[in-house]
């Protein structure tokens, strides 16, 4: 007579309430590398974090919207506790608006600003308009209450220059005005120094004009910043705030000294024991690190999601700053800020790390965790 095998044993509840998480990412094709970062950060939380860890199945979200949809809809019919994923916009708009979530899904990007994000969905990813946020932060926590941008005319000039004006008006500051410039061309030099010509910035209203924002790469960085400093009547006195991708170590020392941005504590981290992160020699390394970090946190982010513990007034300290979610589902990230002083990157005092930002964290949900988890083995 046969012998019917016994039923395989159920799954334990893990530590975080997940038993399986599906994982979305552009795995072959343009964005493999970016993704195979993204993942190795990924795997490293889970393999840091407690037993009994979730399974984790990668599913290859291609790059457009209908192969999202077909990894997506291949992870549901598993049943995973959370979808982590996907990473390019495109796709994510697709899902929002060609599927209803069945489960919490936390995105590595950002809706278009057009969609309405429905119900059950987490948007975390690494925006620039997180960095321009907290240099609007940063400068009004300086007592600088006024400002000028410039911005290089593309999408993500405009949406950084808008993430610095309405944050630092609502934080009582007033922009004085907004220039715009072509980030390519042959002629960008010569329109930059129109812009800045001493009728534009250095006019009757000079003396209220406290800082400026450039919206830019480090490219262009190289002519804006000392183009500033000839212009300015009082070129020691100049504040100039940028953001991460701003600062580049091919600038002369006279030329970079005193910018500020802000950018992830893990990368700003390395300054303090005499690295430079954002040094041109290791420019791929630092985009590694920073998709890594996203990897490391989002983990994170899904087993607290899960858990039902990651709720607005909550921040979790992660590799890619503090983390909040808003009512939304949309999470923001507080971030450290650095000043470039005597050619080094030193924190500045009013950083996020730094400020009375007061918020619940997750250290003492871990250590209950912890305790569960120890009593399961």
């Amino acid at each position: 007579m046969p012998v019917r095998a016994a039923d395989p044993p159920k799954p334990l509840l893990t530590d975080s309430g997940v038993r399986s998480i599906a994982l979305l990412l552009p795995i072959s094709g343009r964005f493999e590398n970016p993704a195979s970062a993204l993942r190795d950060g990924f795997f490293a939380a889970h393999l840091a974090s407690r037993y009994p860890r979730p399974l984790i199945h990668v599913y290859d979200s291609g790059e457009t919207g209908e192969s999202a949809l077909t990894a997506y809809d291949t992870a549901i019919e598993r049943s995973p506790d959370i979808v982590v994923g996907p990473l390019l916009r495109e796709q994510l708009d697709a899902l929002a608006n060609q599927r209803q979530f069945v489960r919490p899904v936390l995105s590595l990007n950002y809706l278009d600003d057009a969609i309405a994000p429905p119900p059950l969905l987490y948007q975390f990813g690494l925006s620039p308009e997180d960095e321009a946020r907290e240099a609007a932060a940063s400068a009004i926590d300086s007592n600088l209450r006024s400002a000028v941008i410039l911005a290089e005319e593309s999408d993500w000039g405009t949406r950084t220059a808008s993430s610095f004006r309405d944050h630092f008006e609502a934080l009582g500051g007033t922009v004085l005005r907004t220039r715009r410039f072509s980030a390519v061309g042959d002629d960008s030099s010569e329109t930059i120094r129109g812009l800045l010509d001493r009728r534009t910035i250095n006019g009757s209203a000079d003396e209220d004009i406290e800082t400026v924002f450039i919206a830019t790469g480090a490219a262009q960085a190289r002519l804006i910043i000392p183009e500033l400093r000839f212009y300015w009547h009082r070129p020691n006195d100049l504040v100039v705030y940028g953001v991460a991708a701003s600062y580049d170590r091919s600038l002369s020392a006279t030329d970079r000294e005193g910018l500020r941005f802000c950018g992830m504590p893990v990368v700003l981290a390395s300054a303090s024991i005499g690295a430079d992160p954002y040094g041109t020699s290791s420019a791929q390394s630092v985009g590694r690190t920073r998709l890594q970090s996203l990897g490391f946190d989002a983990y994170r982010i899904a087993r607290a999601i899960r858990l039902k513990e990651f709720v607005v007034g909550t921040t979790i300290d992660g590799r890619t700053g503090a983390l909040l979610v808003q009512d939304d589902g949309r999470i923001l990230r507080r971030l450290s800020c650095s000043e470039v002083s005597d050619g080094h990157l030193q924190a500045l005092d009013n950083s996020a790390t730094a400020t009375a930002y007061r918020q619940p964290t997750l250290t003492a949900l871990e250590d209950r965790l912890d305790d569960g988890a120890r009593q399961t083995r």
